[in-house]
């Protein structure tokens, strides 16, 4: 990811360098936002938001690359490597607390403000005879990339239902989008996805595979909260994808996040600008239609920067106490 992360950076510094010297450099402040596999919700909707941050904001420049999502995020912000980034509130709260996977508490990110509801949904191959979470120890199950909150959160599910992971299954850390393929092909029994409803994968692969999405019990959901408490129920309506009907999962805030280091004036604009094109980014991608003042701080498990909370105060957004940084 290091390498990926300094390729973009060189290419962006060649580009300018080629339009004009090194004056137009100086005046250009490069930044860098981690989001997700090209197959989920981060990608698509990180690459509108940077897009359009750009197009408002004078002296800056964007850069969105592909990650392993919320956790790979989390990481890169805290070592300084990444300027912003989309993550889970669950992801986000276990790394600030220290809890697993993070084995120390990283705590060197601010959070800006949450973009949508991120929700669980576990696709399915009807013909794998799967109906219950349960019935997938010994399937092959396609979790997300390594880092993502996907994988984490079925390894998770697994450990609280008694389940032995990753013994019990036959599991594929592949991305969403190979996760579609795989199971279009009959390579996988089930995919996790974790995105937007609707799930632009879980739509394409409704439209050619026999698939159904598993509901997750009241009982299965109260043992993970105990473990993760940012989660909390979410039902999807029968018809939300082909053939599918209603069944009932999970999800938690995903949320924009920036490094500690960015300056307050920095973030402060980027806030103003970003619930400012709320209709533009909602137009460049369907998640977008989440972003509002109103939700803008349901659920955030982390400091918010200072750049953030100016922006709030001048908006009378009320901020819960134990979200203010110290000054």
């Amino acid at each position: 990811m290091k390498k990926m992360i300094q390729l973009v950076l060189v290419a962006s510094f060649i580009a300018i360098g080629l339009l004009s010297p090194s004056a137009s450099h100086a005046a250009t402040q490069k930044l860098l936002m981690v989001t997700g596999g090209s197959g989920g919700t981060f990608y698509a909707l990180g690459s509108v938001i940077a897009n359009t941050l750009n197009k408002r904001l004078q002296g800056i420049e964007i850069s969105c690359v592909s990650s392993g999502a919320s956790i790979e995020n989390i990481n890169l912000l805290n070592a300084n490597e990444a300027d912003f980034g989309l993550a889970n509130a669950g992801a986000a709260g276990n790394a600030w607390n220290g809890r697993p996977p993070f084995k120390t508490k990283s705590q060197n990110y601010r959070a800006i403000a949450v973009v949508y509801f991120d929700v669980v949904q576990f696709a399915v191959t009807k013909k794998s005879g799967i109906k219950t979470f349960a019935d997938m120890k010994g399937k092959r199950v396609g979790t997300g990339p390594a880092g993502s909150g996907a994988a984490v959160v079925f390894q998770e599910l697994a450990g609280v239902l008694g389940m032995n992971y990753p013994k019990d299954f036959k599991i594929d850390a592949c991305s969403f989008a190979e996760i579609a393929t795989k199971m279009q092909d009959g390579l996988l029994d089930a995919g996790t996805n974790f995105s937007a409803v609707p799930s632009a994968t879980i739509l394409e692969l409704s439209s050619t595979t026999d698939i159904d999405c598993i509901s997750i019990s009241d009982q299965e959901l109260a043992a993970l909260q105990k473990v993760s408490p940012y989660y909390s129920r979410v039902t999807v309506p029968a018809g939300t994808y082909k053939n599918i009907g209603k069944f009932e999962t999970f999800g938690t805030p995903a949320i924009l996040f920036c490094k500690t280091s960015l300056s307050d004036d920095l973030v402060y604009k980027v806030c103003k600008e970003y619930f400012a094109a709320a209709p533009e980014i909602a137009a460049g991608h369907q998640a977008g239609k989440d972003i509002s003042l109103k939700n803008a701080l349901a659920g955030i498990t982390t400091l918010l920067h200072p750049g953030a909370v100016r922006f709030y105060k001048e908006n009378n957004i009320k901020i819960p106490a134990d979200i203010i940084p110290q000054q």
